[in-house]
């Protein structure tokens, strides 16, 4: 992961240390995908069998969890990005809008946290600017392709998957994220 408790990354623990710490990981995982980023974080440390002082001691704060969960997630979304502009590919924004709706929805309540993170300097905020580069970089080549209007910026596409996922977030099924997906798409589209 990309995030540790202050002073001691990840491999440096004593082994019961990290398997504590992958427990946290896997119980918040759980508790985030079934209720959103703002799950109890006492309630994390119950079910992963240790005290609140032993999650806080890996995670001094929520944002420090969320990270450490979402930002090999985030590092994909960047390098998928840069692959799909490298690449050319004609339907690379429409793949990668796709791909960053997902993520947002794969834990309820991200999307606000992204948009509360993106541009402060937090680790958080560093990862959520990277993810807005990469795409933004995708959407500029796609435009220079002529694949993507010109008249849109990049942030406005990049916003309008994370509303998407928000919008859609307590829907039984992806059939509304699919047509609202579409109908952004259409609109991008040159």
């Amino acid at each position: 992961m990309a995030t540790s408790a202050p002073g001691r990354a990840p491999g440096n623990l004593r082994a019961d240390a990290r398997r504590n710490r992958a427990r946290l990981l896997e119980v918040a995982h759980a508790a985030f995908v079934a209720g959103g980023v703002t799950a109890s974080m006492d309630d994390i440390a119950r079910r992963s069998g240790v005290g609140i002082g032993t999650l806080y001691r890996h995670f001094p704060t929520r944002e420090d969890l969320v990270l450490a969960l979402v930002a090999d997630d985030l590092e994909r979304l960047s390098v998928r990005a840069d692959e799909l502009t490298t690449a050319g590919a004609p339907d690379g924004v429409e793949q990668w809008l796709g791909e960053l709706v997902q993520h947002n929805l794969t834990y309820r309540g991200l999307a606000e946290s992204v948009l509360v993170a993106s541009g402060q300097p937090t680790a958080l905020g560093a990862a959520c600017d990277r993810v807005h580069a990469a795409g933004g970089a995708l959407i500029r080549s796609a435009q220079s392709a002529g694949t993507v209007r010109i008249d849109i910026e990049p942030t406005a596409a990049l916003d309008l998957a994370s509303a998407i996922a928000w919008a859609t977030q307590a829907d039984p099924d992806d059939a509304r994220r699919g047509e609202l997906l579409r109908i952004a798409l259409d609109g991008l589209r040159a």
